[in-house]
């Protein structure tokens, strides 16, 4: 199969499987009535996106790879997009927020950025190793 082993493409459906079950935790947590995480800090709902959509990032690109960070940054941005525009849509309770959108997206900046940071401290060391 195109010079991949059986281990690795196990390890990729892992990836897909936590990658799919983190996305339909977020959509139901956003889509449900009754927030399911009772509220203990002011602003927490902004603390969540951000923490929920910047995990969406880091697993997405344990799923695509480092070389995509990127791709993963535009795809959860769509699904953090999409997500609010579903409230909007399809929730009798709920309702999109452009502040609930400002710190998904917060999140998945900081992923990203983080991402890059250590994709690049990683080359780094690895053209001073290879010195």
């Amino acid at each position: 199969m195109l010079g991949v082993s059986e281990g690795q493409v196990m390890k990729r459906f892992l990836y897909a499987c936590v990658t799919l079950a983190l996305v339909a935790l977020i959509s139901w947590g956003a889509m449900t009535a009754i927030p399911p995480i009772p509220k203990i800090v002011p602003h927490q709902d902004k603390l969540e996106h951000v923490l929920a959509f910047g995990a969406l990032t880091l697993w997405l690109t344990v799923l695509f790879g480092p070389r995509r960070i990127s791709w993963t940054v535009v795809l959860a941005s769509g699904g953090a997009l999409a997500l609010e525009i579903s409230q909007g849509l399809f929730s009798d309770k709920r309702e999109g927020d452009i502040a609930d959108l400002s710190a998904s997206l917060f999140g998945i900046a900081m992923a990203g950025l983080s991402l890059l940071a250590l994709r690049e401290l990683i080359r780094r060391r690895q053209r001073a190793i290879a010195r």
